[in-house]
């Protein structure tokens, strides 16, 4: 997963900038894969009733092969599931 300089995973205001998203706000219809220094993210449209789904950022675990939410990346990468779920080549 990505770091910053300080080697933390980037948090969303440093990521944004590097999917081409302006703002703070993820655009409401979403967006289909897009790639950031070799990791695979999509973006879930926002649900239409107004309320906001607590994930819709996602990236593609390449060891898992699973869309893993941003926000749970570090959780994920140290998780039981992660390894079992990992691929053996």
């Amino acid at each position: 997963m990505l770091k910053n300089a300080n080697g933390w995973y980037l948090q969303h205001h440093e990521l944004y900038p590097l999917l081409g998203v302006e703002g703070a706000k993820l655009p409401a219809n979403g967006f289909g894969p897009r790639e950031v220094q070799g990791v695979t993210f999509i973006c879930r449209p926002a649900s239409g009733d107004g309320r906001q789904s607590p994930h819709r950022l996602f990236y593609l675990c390449k060891e898992c092969n699973r869309l893993i939410p941003f926000g749970r990346a570090d959780q994920h990468k140290r998780g039981r599931k992660h390894k079992e779920n990992a691929v053996i080549a």
